[in-house]
Order: C-alpha cells, then sequence, then structure tokens
C-alpha cells in the first residue's frame, strides 16, 4: 500500500475547509481586536448662562460628569481656549466675556 503525503489527500474539498477555517478565525480575531481597541463614548452636561448673552455680560459654562481621571476640560470660543474650574464633584465651571 502507497501511502501520499498529507497534502496529496486533502486535494480541493480540504483546501476549502482550511480557507473556511482561516477566514473565522480572521473574523474572530478581528472581532476581539474590536471590543478591546474600542472605548464608550462620555457624555458631558452642559449648561450655559445666561442664555441670551448682550455685550457686557459674562458667560457661565458648567459641565457636569466629567471623571476625576480625564484631564483637565477646557472650553474653546472664537480661536481661544478657556480653562475650566473645578467647583466640586464631577463639575468645572468656566467664565467668559462678551467684551469687544
Amino acid at each position: 500500500m502507497i501511502q501520499l503525503p498529507e497534502y496529496a489527500m486533502t486535494g480541493v474539498y480540504g483546501k476549502s475547509r482550511q480557507i473556511k477555517r482561516l477566514t473565522s478565525s480572521l473574523f474572530l480575531a478581528l472581532a476581539a481586536v474590536l471590543l478591546i481597541v474600542t472605548k464608550p463614548a462620555v457624555a458631558f452636561q452642559v449648561q450655559v448662562s445666561p442664555t441670551s448673552p448682550q455685550l457686557g455680560d459674562t458667560i457661565s459654562v458648567v459641565i457636569s460628569g466629567v471623571n476625576s481621571g480625564d484631564s483637565q476640560p477646557t472650553v474653546t470660543m472664537g480661536g481661544k481656549n478657556y480653562p475650566l474650574f473645578s467647583v466640586g464633584g464631577d463639575r468645572y465651571r468656566a467664565l467668559i466675556p462678551t467684551t469687544p
């Protein structure tokens, strides 16, 4: 009896099974990477007052929902960054002038 090597016995059907197995393995690996890499989105609550500021008013922006481990948030208006200061807990406030 002659024994053929394994690659000779697989033929077309064996290669098809190998391709299906490889494809499903790649799909599972990609799904695992996406689950590990993606992070949940963070939503902040923002309060702006006064709602209709006039020239000369100071706008108060209060942000809540900031985790203590996050970096210091900033507010940007008119291309200028304004720092937010902690007012306790997970709340921060910025005061923005409306001067010309």
